[in-house]
């Protein structure tokens, strides 16, 4: 019956995606995070209520942990880009208190939780714990790694622990891995089949690649080395954080997702990289009281109307060739022009969080 309720939900999506997205290439993405009829029921509602210009949210189905304020390499679109801009910002590390409060406090409507966000999940040693607390609070782990550290001890202690899905963010090939996050392809090729190897539970193994100018037409090589291996390939446009007013209305903040970084601060933006858009902190206030507040609230009603912050305005994804759009290509009557995607040369000045 499970798998049926998942095949339906799945088809749901893609047939979704195809109106929402104008390609059906969103929805795997989608369904690693929402599989119950559910919180598929709940993020429609969030989309009627971000077209129809309501200043609210049906529910939360998805939840960001950040385990690790940091990263073992210097992506060029990504850690790499912004380390002295950021340096200092949040704790390195999660501490458990704080992760445990997000996870009881988490809304009931919350279906899974993925470790990610700006920092490498495996520099915090206590992340296989964390997984394991996210289960047994009868939710789903997913988590995204560039699976350079996943070998020795690390390895074999994630291996073990009850985790849904296993994202590696990769470049196509050793040429672009190398040139655009100094990585090792070969490695990460190599510490991913030992996982697979040693995995005491049934993960699902997928990539996540970011399209950009400088590995477009390379995706045939990463599907023959990774066949049999990774069940799917993501594929996602770059974003850039500097691009001149390049939207009037987004739709992430009705998405039903909320993101924990390592300070305790709570933002519906999965790539607010610098925490502008943070509605609260856990810290001083509980969940509930964050979802409900006032500054959630003005938030949705400014985003409704067009009223973005700068740095919203300024962000766009870059046009690359077979690139999947990110964002949604309708918009609110009320909010005007929807975002248009930018050219770029290079992908030195983009912002990539949750795709490592």
């Amino acid at each position: 019956m499970k798998r049926l309720s998942e095949y339906l939900v799945r088809c749901v999506l893609r047939m979704a995606a195809r109106t929402y997205y104008g390609s059906a290439d969103q929805a795997d993405g989608v369904f690693e995070k929402i599989r119950h009829p559910r919180s598929l029921w709940i993020v429609a509602r969030n989309i009627v209520n971000y077209h129809r210009g309501i200043p609210r949210i049906a529910g939360v189905v998805t939840l960001g942990i950040e385990p690790s304020f940091g990263c073992n390499l210097r992506c060029s679109y990504c850690w790499g880009k912004f380390e002295k801009a950021l340096q200092g910002r949040r704790p390195p590390l999660m501490d458990w208190d704080l992760f445990t409060r997000a996870i009881d406090q988490a809304p009931a409507t919350v279906e899974s939780v993925t470790l990610g966000c700006l920092g490498e999940p495996l520099l915090n040693p206590r992340t296989p714990d964390m997984i394991d607390y996210i289960v047994r609070s009868g939710r789903r782990a997913c988590m995204y790694t560039n699976g350079m550290l996943l070998e020795g001890d690390r390895m074999r202690r994630l291996a073990a622990a009850p985790l849904s899905t296993l994202n590696i963010s990769i470049e196509p090939d050793a040429e672009t891995s190398l040139e655009y996050r100094g990585a090792d392809y070969a490695r990460i090729l190599e510490n991913t089949r030992a996982f697979a190897a040693a995995r005491a539970h049934p993960t699902d193994i997928q990539l996540s690649v970011v399209l950009h100018p400088g590995n477009t037409g390379r995706m045939e090589g990463l599907r023959r080395d990774w066949k049999n291996l990774a069940g799917a390939i993501k594929v996602s446009p770059l974003l850039v954080n500097d691009a001149c007013d390049a939207r009037r209305s987004c739709s992430e903040v009705w998405r039903g997702n909320m993101t924990v970084f390592t300070d305790g601060s709570v933002s519906p933006c999965c790539v607010d990289l610098f925490g502008e858009l943070e509605i609260g902190n856990l810290h001083g206030q509980t969940f509930q009281e964050i979802i409900r507040g006032e500054r959630f609230v003005r938030m949705l009603d400014d985003f409704a109307h067009g009223r973005l912050l700068d740095r919203c305005l300024k962000c766009a994804e870059v046009a690359v060739d077979k690139a999947p759009v990110r964002f949604p290509k309708q918009a609110p009557k009320k909010a005007g022009q929807f975002p248009q995607p930018v050219a770029f040369p290079t992908p030195g000045s983009g912002a990539d969080t949750e795709n490592k």
